[in-house]
């Protein structure tokens, strides 16, 4: 089958890849394409270079702008940082498949068994059929996990196995991962784009469907429950946006529909794990721990932990909690054990393993010791211990001194070290520069384990460096994946199929909004309104006659309307001293470089820059909470903010104001549009509606009370007009000149407007009266209910007859600079009391100007 006319690869430009000896996933050693692997090789050959290249484009258009992440906080540009998904997958056919699928079933059966016992009756100790040292004082035993109860299903629902093939075409195990495996969701998320892209290739050749595995490892999950109920309420323990990891967490949450929390989220109450939420706690029966198992407690495992839960432990005790995967269970990660499974699968199991290891020697046993001392210059050598981090050491790399004190550091602590047969695995082509090369690959599988037993996802992670054989690629994660495709001799039934397991009524769930992601959700709302209100004065300014270019800078002197909006930039932005200070006429008279520093500034925390970095960091606090839309609008700004970096003349910056604007209104759009009306809806919008009116009532007290003459009040007003997304509406209303007193209704009182103050505060209010109460009594009555209530009467009850009228002696306007100095201590009040309320859980604040009393 032929995807595109043009798109022919010949036998000659695909037989210019020529991988080094060994084992290659393509081709023979005589360079001819694995029989088995002929028919999709042949429908693989239509792709030609340019083709592939455009695919490989997409392939990273589509991983960006869904934010596929693995760091955020090294450093801002990190947010974005993607791995990069090579469009040729790893093919696996379903004969090798399925004997390859039989030794991870087995392999699983053989690790359950082995951590039921060490944390039980330990009898493999006992007998002898393993060292105690190698266990007891290894620091992934947990002594408090000795005796914890399992659950009545397999006591490990989740496992993922590294894999690699030898130059002899085999599969080896690299290394299990028990105690949060990681890749589930950077598996789906690779299928998931190949599927946009390749979707008759993958029909064609009958690729086996992924999302049937992840409906049973749901299925699962929640089926881990100690007690019996309909819809165990199951959470995933992430320790947050600072995990490497944190875009699967969020992806995985997403996809099987389970709550995201953190530890700060969770509490122990009477011996059983509640999420608190704003409506009270609600009872957790499974936790999806995503984080290590020394973090887990921090009363009896590491008490320095700020990201488990208090009590945990105790919680399992009683049986009221299960943990998806147990703690303890890093303790067959540790990998001296594999050089005593082929024993212990006859022991347990009664059966010779089935999948081997990498050859693998401790030096805690003597003979194993003598051994890797005899081979140093032809093994690895590694630390057991799971918090070093010290580099593998090649023997055949060492000079002979280096050797000398790698035998003197084993010799001092033989236990702590294992020695491994160094594997050289195989290669893959890979795509670079339009052309293809060889990449040494590694392989993770993963599994999930229920009712219905042993599943083994059809598919995997595939890892490829084009570097050195010995890059340890899955502790660097960012590197070049594949997706892995395991064909089926059946047509596959494109429709997935059930879960295992009974079939459940739908229930709603209504309380999972806890406080700190309804505090994010807060803040997300005024960071962005912050940046678009932000932006609105500067474009504004930047537009101004002033900032044109001109030869002669000194003859353009700033009238007093433009100086005042300087200023306000210079208050509202938070740059100070810029237009305020000592030395501001110097700025006045260029105001290019105060400017430039209003927008680019790293130093300036109200920076365009500076805010528009925490919007994006404080978004991806709550990116379970986010659609794949919404992300890509945040996706847009931050690359926006990139250009914008580069940028050095204010004329240059204008589009990219303009820009940013444009993806801030999507933003707003796609919360209006998109979001359920629910609690975490409601605060957002209660961030939006509070920033702005924060800003138009500092921006109104600059501009608008002291009087100017009639020329610089017509631009003032012309100004705010703009900057409030009035001036269209104005003329329409008004058909005249602009005047203090229709523009004051127009922007303060009008409640039609939803630019106004007014309009703003009415909204708050409506949403606070919507706000889950945390006592039975009348809003009005609440902190937050009483002071937005006195903000609207006060609004409402002025007369802009009055408000416009001008002190002869200040040349200001006093009752507006009353109207709206009150309404400076209301809306920060208004703020700390909802903070107070939902968020901190504190005391009451003290209301400013009045008694606490009424």
């Amino acid at each position: 089958m032929r995807y595109e006319d043009d798109n022919i690869l010949t036998e000659g430009e695909f037989f210019h890849y020529s991988p080094p000896n060994g084992y290659d996933e393509f081709l023979t050693i005589h360079g001819t394409p694995r029989d088995c692997l002929g028919p999709i090789f042949s429908s693989m050959s239509a792709w030609n270079s340019p083709y592939m290249g455009q695919l490989h484009d997409k392939a990273k258009r589509l991983l960006l702008e869904n934010g596929a992440a693995y760091n955020v906080y090294h450093d801002h540009r990190s947010v974005l940082r993607t791995w990069d998904l090579d469009m040729w997958p790893l093919v696996i056919i379903e004969a090798e498949w399925l004997r390859l699928e039989q030794g991870l079933k087995q392999r699983y059966r053989l690790l359950e068994r082995l951590f039921a016992d060490l944390y039980g009756a330990q009898d493999v100790i006992r007998n002898g059929l393993l060292p105690a040292e190698l266990v007891f004082a290894h620091n992934a035993f947990s002594h408090p996990c000795h005796q914890l109860p399992l659950t009545t299903q397999h006591a490990l629902p989740w496992y993922s196995v590294d894999l690699a093939r030898d130059t002899d075409g085999r599969f080896l195990v690299l290394g299990d991962h028990l105690q949060k495996p990681a890749g589930f969701g950077y598996a789906l998320e690779n299928r998931q784009i190949m599927a946009r892209l390749l979707r008759n290739a993958l029909n064609e050749h009958q690729v086996r469907l992924l999302r049937p595995f992840f409906a049973t490892l749901r299925t699962n999950m929640t089926g881990s429950a100690f007690l019996p109920r309909e819809d165990p309420q199951t959470v995933l323990l992430t320790s947050g946006p600072q995990d490497p990891l944190y875009f699967e967490h969020t992806f995985l949450a997403n996809y099987l529909g389970l709550t995201l929390v953190q530890g700060e989220d969770l509490a122990t109450r009477s011996g059983r794990v509640c999420l608190k939420t704003l409506d009270g706690l609600h009872t957790v029966d499974v936790i999806v721990r995503l984080i290590d198992d020394r973090l887990c407690d921090p009363l009896e495992l590491q008490e320095s932990s700020c990201v488990g839960v208090a009590g945990l432990l105790q919680a399992i005790r009683n049986r009221r909690v299960a943990v998806v995967n147990p703690p303890g269970a890093a303790v067959l990660e540790n990998q001296g054990l594999l050089a005593w499974l082929p024993q212990l699968a006859r022991y347990f199991l009664g059966e010779e393993l089935l999948l081997p290891s990498t050859p693998t020697w401790w030096c805690g046993q003597r003979d194993h010791l003598a051994y890797t001392l005899d081979h140093l210059d032809m093994l690895v050598i590694k630390s057991l211990d799971r918090l070093d981090s010290a580099p593998l050491v090649f023997g055949d790399q060492l000079s002979s001194a280096e050797q000398l004190t790698m035998r003197q550091r084993i010799l001092a602590q033989p236990s702590s070290f294992i020695a491994q047969k160094r594997i050289t695995p195989s290669t893959i082509p890979v795509m670079s520069d339009h052309r293809l090369v060889p990449g040494h690959m590694l392989l993770r599988t993963f599994m999930t384990a229920g009712v219905a037993g042993v599943e083994v996802m059809p598919g995997g992670l595939a890892t490829v460096s084009t570097q050195s054989a010995q890059v340890p690629f899955f502790d660097n994660y960012g590197g070049i994946t594949k997706d892995v495709w395991v064909l089926s001799s059946l047509p596959v039934a494109r429709g997935g199929r059930q879960p295992s397991g009974p079939l459940l009524q739908p229930s709603i769930f209504t309380g999972e909004l806890s406080s700190r992601v309804a505090e994010n959700l807060f803040w997300l709302g005024r960071y962005a309104v912050r940046v678009e209100n932000i932006l609105r004065l500067l474009r504004t300014i930047l537009l101004l006659p002033l900032l044109e270019e001109s030869d002669d800078k000194s003859d353009a002197a700033p009238q007093q309307a433009t100086r005042i909006l300087y200023q306000a930039a210079t208050l509202l932005t938070a740059t100070l001293p810029g237009f305020m200070g000592v030395g501001s006429e110097q700025c006045f008279a260029d105001p290019e470089p105060e400017i430039r520093r209003m927008i680019l500034s790293s130093n300036d925390n109200g920076s365009v820059r500076a805010t528009v970095k925490t919007l994006i960091q404080t978004a991806y606090r709550v990116r379970d909470r986010l659609s794949s839309d919404t992300w890509r609008i945040i996706n847009r700004i931050h690359d926006i903010l990139l250009h914008l970096e580069g940028l050095h003349h204010l004329n240059d910056m204008v589009d990219d104001i303009e820009a940013l604007l444009t993806s801030l209104t999507a933003f707003t759009g796609l919360s209006m549009e998109n979001m359920t009306r629910g609690t975490g809806w409601r605060f957002l919008e209660l961030g939006r509606r509070l920033e702005r009116s924060l800003f138009a009532t500092e921006l109104f007290q600059i501009t608008l009370v002291q009087h100017t003459d009639a020329d610089e009040e017509q631009l003032l007003l012309e100004a705010l007009l703009n900057i409030t997304d009035s001036i269209i509406t104005y003329r329409r209303r008004y058909r005249s000149h602009l005047a203090m007193k229709p523009t004051l209704d127009l922007i303060l009182q009008d409640e039609s407007n939803p630019r106004s103050l007014s309009f703003q505060l009415v909204e708050l209010q409506q949403h606070i009266d919507q706000l889950p109460q945390l006592q039975p009594i009348p809003v009005f009555r609440t902190p937050a209910g009483r002071t937005i209530l006195e903000a609207v009467n006060l609004l409402r009850l002025a007369d802009t007859d009055l408000l416009a009228l001008i002190n002869d002696t200040t040349m200001k306007r006093p009752n507006l600079e009353e109207l709206l100095v009150r309404m400076k201590q209301l809306l920060p009040l208004l703020s700390a009391e909802i903070s107070n309320s939902y968020f901190q859980h504190a005391l009451p604040v003290t209301r400013q100007g009045m008694p606490l009393t009424r």
